[in-house]
């Protein structure tokens, strides 16, 4: 199947490299080659686009909004975009669970994730769930994309995608240190370092990122439950002297991490009690993990078409050693949300009493090692012509890749004797021995007319699939193929000189995972619609979608019950709608006082069409009409903000209404739920010179304790109040 996508694939290029030489011809007018915008031109294709080039609603946060709190989790920086939910699980962002317009937020899997328009995720295909994501604190902006904008990126494009952009190679001499140091010892030091070299036509960016903390979780036995992150970026540029119609780009990145991050949780009891607790059993977690990448891009604009080519190769490690049961009894989920029933159990989990030397009263704790690869090649080009009263810009764009995932498991026993854990002393045999593989090829066209008053965007695209999966301790071997045409389109009407009204529609897919073959991809058509007000000192917009799948997937995680790591599930049939709200204003008071102010809300309703018992533990039993679980209805914040001079003082209050972790349809409460939860963050900024900034933040002001979700393993609490100094310094 691949090798006739591979050959309908050249033959459509050829097909479009003579339309484009043949637009040279037609196109009333031709770009001019002294065109001082055509740097520009070239440095936007090297990432998605610009706000004028995307079909459909998208959001971008630029660097000063990075920097207003400097946060380093990127959960807190996506909530100034509205239809982004996030599930919070380690109070710090490390692994981000992310969803987009009703798309599930675990681990992201359902969210395309790039950097610098590059997939990132550590295996897209294979294994979605992003285990890594690039570091917040290194990049310089985000862009989200939705509605028909989501096509043309992929593989994910129902709910859309979240593009992390790193810093551009600086044109002269950067010296940059910035440090932090705030509560539980968190410190943040980076630094960035800059420019020509000599006097060749190559610039280079050196970035270094080191930050980390000793935890704010207790553990009862006193050790560290923090984590240290190191990243390190090297960037080179070269442009031809006197030609601002190319350049290349390399980039090399290498990040770790050691955590010591666990999935068990607590009783809704003990939360109440004591909400930053960790017990015991939960003493040797600990996360270790490499990443390495290295990205060619190379840009180059031909009169009126712009190339851009990509090559990219990334590979991440990493080994989690964690609680995940009993050898054998109830599991660790049943345990925490009914404890009275496993009083045992329970007892044995905090370590108050010891165990005897029996399957049901040993600690399984497993080694999971796990290696992913994500390679590929890709390019675009776009054309500007004028073709009677339209002006066109026509896109065409391939990628070929390819991702695998190793995963290895080893379980090792422990006994609970006097509050720490033992090792049994029996050496197991590995519990996992799996790979799975998928080659993906991907092409997608569109055409973005402009005529008057009105913009129309039509695109579709075409992917091809082929999945291995391997167990090679069951000796088994499957192997599927998933195909889908996504066609799109949006409309624009500026009804003046402050006013547009938009509208889109396009087919959604999320591939299953490899070597599922009874398993249907998840499939949905979605639209959106709506306007956009944009003032001298205010910026409006509003928004309604919806989602009707024909299939909703679900994948197994390790914290899931009775299921393969990767096993894919379907749902059936299911509705999700909403409404987008962003609103930002800024005015000029008296004797230079400046203030602004922002608000985002997304109102969300989701259901199952049909009735059904699932082996999907995050399902189960679903009745029709039930709620999907983690979506909650309601999700806001308002910033404010106010400046004069040097100094600036910044707040930002976010809610989110309590959410169901599991499907019904009564009131929340009733049910397995996450708290509604409330925060504050505030900020003042001085800059004390042109070269200096000192920065406070103080995060969660009001110190709101609340129960951000049960899952992985019992109740999570949010981060408790915090704060942070920062001083940066530029030379």
């Amino acid at each position: 199947m691949l090798d006739d996508f591979r050959s309908a694939t050249l033959h459509l290029v050829a097909a479009f490299a003579i339309g484009l030489a043949s637009s040279h011809c037609i196109a009333e007018t031709e770009a001019n080659e002294e065109d001082p915008k055509t740097k520009d031109r070239i440095e936007q294709v090297l990432v998605i686009g610009n706000s004028e080039s995307i079909a459909g609603s998208h959001d971008s946060i630029q660097t000063d909004e990075l920097d207003q709190f400097d946060y380093s989790d990127l959960h807190q920086v996506l909530a100034v975009v509205p239809g982004v939910y996030v599930k919070e699980e380690d109070g710090y962002g490390l692994r981000p669970n992310i969803g987009i317009r009703g798309a599930a937020a675990n681990r992201s899997s359902k969210v395309t994730l790039m950097e610098d328009g590059v997939l990132v995720a550590p295996a897209p295909y294979s294994a979605p769930s992003a285990y890594y994501v690039p570091n917040i604190s290194r990049m310089s902006g985000v862009e989200v994309l939705k509605g028909p904008a989501a096509i043309q990126t992929g593989p994910h494009t129902i709910g859309g995608a979240v593009n992390l952009l790193t810093r551009e190679v600086p044109n002269e001499s950067l010296q940059e240190i910035d440090v932090s140091y705030g509560s539980n010892a968190f410190y943040k030091v980076q630094g960035a370092f800059g420019g020509p070299l000599g006097d060749s036509n190559v610039n280079v960016l050196l970035e270094g990122l080191s930050y980390g903390t000793e935890g704010f979780k207790e553990l009862d036995t006193g050790e560290d439950t923090g984590f240290h992150r190191n990243d390190i970026c090297l960037k080179l540029r070269w442009q031809p002297t006197n030609d601002d119609n190319q350049q290349l780009t390399v980039k090399f990145a290498f990040a770790d991490e050691d955590s010591h991050e666990t999935y068990l949780g607590l009783t809704d009891a003990d939360f109440r009690a004591h909400p930053t607790r960790r017990y015991s059993a939960s003493k040797l977690a600990r996360f270790n993990s490499d990443h390495y990448n290295i990205h060619v891009n190379y840009g180059v604009a031909v009169e009126n078409v712009l190339f851009n080519f990509k090559a990219y190769v990334n590979r991440f490690e990493r080994d989690w050693n964690k609680l995940g049961s009993f050898f054998k009894g109830a599991s660790l989920q049943a345990i925490l949300t009914n404890p009275l029933e496993f009083p045992q159990e329970y007892a044995l989990l905090v370590g108050t009493v010891d165990s005897m030397p029996i399957d049901s009263q040993t600690f399984k704790v497993t080694g999971a090692d796990r290696t992913f690869d994500s390679n590929g090649v890709q390019g675009t080009a776009t054309v500007t012509a004028d073709w009677g009263a339209a002006q066109h810009l026509l896109t065409i764009a391939i990628r070929l890749h390819r991702d695998t995932v190793r995963r290895n498991s080893r379980p090792r026993g422990y006994l609970m004797t006097g509050g720490d854990l033992v090792w049994d002393g029996v050496e197991r045999s590995l519990s996992g021995w799996r790979r799975a593989r998928s080659d993906a090829n991907a092409i997608y066209i569109a055409d973005e007319i402009s005529w008057g008053d009105f913009s129309f965007n039509a695109g579709v695209r075409v992917e091809s699939i082929d999945g291995e999966y391997n167990d090679l301790l069951k000796q088994s071997n499957r192997e599927n193929d998933q195909s889908v045409v996504s066609p799109g389109g949006g409309l624009v009407w500026q009804v003046n000189d402050t006013l547009a009204l938009l509208a889109g529609v396009y087919k959604g897919f999320s591939p299953a995972g490899p070597g599922a073959t009874d398993i249907d991809p998840e499939r949905s058509l979605n639209f959106e619609a709506g306007l956009r007000l944009d003032q001298p000192n205010l910026q409006l917009e509003a928004l309604r979608f919806q989602s009707n799948y024909d299939n909703l997937l679900g994948r197994c995680r390790v914290s899931d019950v009775r299921c393969e790591v990767g096993q894919s599930f379907n749902g059936g049939e299911v509705d999700i709608s909403g409404l987008e709200f962003s609103a930002n204003s800024w005015h000029d008071l008296v004797n230079g006082l400046r203030i602004e102010s922002g608000l985002t809300y997304t109102y969300t309703q989701s259901a199952f069409l049909t009735s059904f018992l699932s082996s999907f533990s995050q399902w189960g039993s679903v009745e029709e009409n039930d709620d999907l679980p983690y979506l909650p209805k309601h999700r806001a914040q308002l910033h404010l903000g106010l400046s004069h001079g040097a100094w600036e003082i910044d707040l930002a209050l976010r809610q989110q209404a309590a959410m169901r972790e599991e499907p019904g349809n009564g009131p929340v409460e009733q049910g397995l739920h996450a708290d509604s939860v409330s925060t504050v963050d505030v900020t003042t900024s001085w800059q004390i010179r042109e070269q200096t900034l000192v920065q406070l933040i103080l995060g969660n002001l009001l110190n709101e304790q609340a129960i951000v979700a049960h899952r992985p393993l019992g109740a999570r609490p949010n981060r408790p109040r915090w704060f942070s100094l920062r001083v940066r310094n530029r030379f």
